[in-house]
């Protein structure tokens, strides 16, 4: 993100987006969708006569990011009213049934009249729901083999809206980011409590890596360089010295180690990976290798993950020789040199999402056939796998986790009057299950903590609330 010109300024837009900035493992924000998502946590930079460089249906993946909007719970559980399916598209393709499908479990709230604005965080054992209810926010805590706390009011938060909620990858930090009136502020949530909020100098929309042990780093650009911003688990908010590149997003990768992604203002040029110390400072240059391609109109995209590894994504589309996704990748011997993972052509394919899973990255994209997923296991690219009945489904979340991950997509096929989202989960050895068909939501976030997915979906007058443990 690029932000205003000093620490109390308001913040610019960036016409490039953090998809993966989050590393608690995985929340997206379908708020974002079609503005560019996270997936989460990804930077997206346009060339000449792209579109703006932000991914199209939610971008934030991997190590953190947020899916959904809005949603107030209110109340108890409930049964209510059963959830609007369709038809599942090609119902008779086969598929391999998720061994693991009675690990979901799903309570239902109901909804607060006031308002319907909800977030949720997941990191090691800390998984939290944050809701608007009667104009202040409250939180509802997880308890892995359990269930879902009775509502407790966050202090100082009258007149507050949720915005985002970050959890470091242990769970020994949770920060909330909400509004009220024009002002942005930050809650931090340790030891199991919300402390009282502090002023937050940019708008909600600052780039943020949460790291173990409590602490979190945000960053800003001014048009001199960028600008670090540490929170530790002791409070507050220190200003580091500033970093002479070009900023387009932090990220962590790895517990304990985070760094910022530089793109260079000229296709020629390299890119560049700054790797950051807590407490100090940048700390070298990792330059990326170049480009295989300078042509002029394409996307790129960067993402960082708790596993340790990183890639650059490239999408363009010019010629047969270029078209299609080119990803670079960042493993313990360094930098891969940029591979063509597929190549497509048309208006109709997507923007790129990626994921983790182990020691792999995801990357998952579709075009009008059919949704698709390629890993990288550290050493080269794996078989390209096309999920199943994913006839016109638009991917718009891919979340990643210690053994497993989890693809979210709408399916519209309109001459056949179907419309679902589907949610797809990969196994430990691999495989993509059978798809589970979910609810008509009018809107939903998705959470990973590393190991559980958490799904909530605004369903009518009730929040559904789906966690996955392995």
């Amino acid at each position: 993100m690029v932000f205003g010109e000093d620490l109390g300024s308001r913040a610019r837009p960036l016409l490039a987006l953090t998809a993966c900035v989050f590393v608690a493992c995985g929340n997206v924000d379908s708020a974002d969708h079609g503005a560019g998502g996270a997936g989460g946590a990804a930077a997206g930079h346009a060339g000449t006569n792209a579109s703006g460089g932000l991914p199209s249906n939610g971008g934030r993946v991997g190590s953190g990011g947020q899916v959904g909007s809005g949603g107030a719970a209110a109340g108890s559980e409930s049964g209510g009213a059963p959830a609007v399916l369709v038809s599942e598209a090609d119902p008779n393709e086969a598929c391999v049934a998720d061994p693991l499908a009675d690990h979901w479990r799903t309570e239902k709230l109901t909804l607060a009249q006031s308002g319907r604005a909800y977030r949720v965080g997941a990191g090691g054992d800390l998984t939290l729901l944050v809701v608007q209810r009667s104009g202040a926010l409250e939180v509802r805590l997880f308890t892995p083999g359990g269930g879902w706390s009775e509502a407790t009011p966050i202090p100082s938060t009258a007149g507050g809206y949720p915005v985002r909620v970050d959890v470091s990858p242990d769970g020994s930090l949770a920060l909330l980011l909400w509004s009220r009136d024009d002002d942005t502020l930050l809650s931090a949530f340790v030891d199991g409590a919300f402390r009282e909020p502090i002023a937050f100098p940019f708008t909600q929309s600052a780039g943020v890596a949460m790291l173990a042990q409590g602490r979190a780093l945000f960053a800003f650009e001014n048009g001199q360089g960028i600008n670090p911003l540490e929170y530790t688990q002791q409070g507050g908010l220190v200003a580091r010295s500033p970093v002479f590149a070009n900023y387009d997003g932090v990220y962590a990768t790895g517990p304990t180690s985070a760094g910022f992604f530089s793109q260079s203002s000229f296709v020629a040029e390299a890119d560049t990976w700054l790797p950051y110390v807590f407490g100090g400072g940048a700390d070298g240059r990792e330059e990326l290798p170049a480009r295989v391609s300078n042509q002029s109109i394409y996307q790129s995209f960067f993402f960082g993950f708790p596993n340790g590894r990183a890639m650059r994504v490239i999408r363009q589309w010019q010629d047969a020789a270029t078209d299609g996704l080119w990803v670079t990748t960042r493993q313990a011997s360094g930098w891969s040199a940029e591979t063509r993972v597929t190549p497509f052509g048309g208006d109709d394919v997507s923007a790129p999402l990626v994921g983790y899973a182990t020691t792999h990255l995801l990357v998952a994209w579709s075009e009008a056939a059919r949704a698709s997923v390629r890993e990288h296991d550290g050493d080269g690219w794996l078989t390209e796998t096309a999920l199943p009945r994913s006839r016109a489904l638009k991917p718009e979340v891919l979340l990643g986790a210690q053994n497993s991950a989890l693809l979210i997509g709408e399916q519209v096929i309109s001459a056949e009057k179907v419309s679902s989202r589907k949610l797809y989960r990969r196994g430990s050895d691999g495989t993509w299950y059978c798809a589970q068909l979910l609810p008509n939501a009018i809107s939903f976030q998705a959470a990973s903590s590393g190991a559980r997915f958490v799904v909530a979906e605004l369903v009518r007058e009730q929040l559904e609330l789906s966690i996955f443990e392995p």
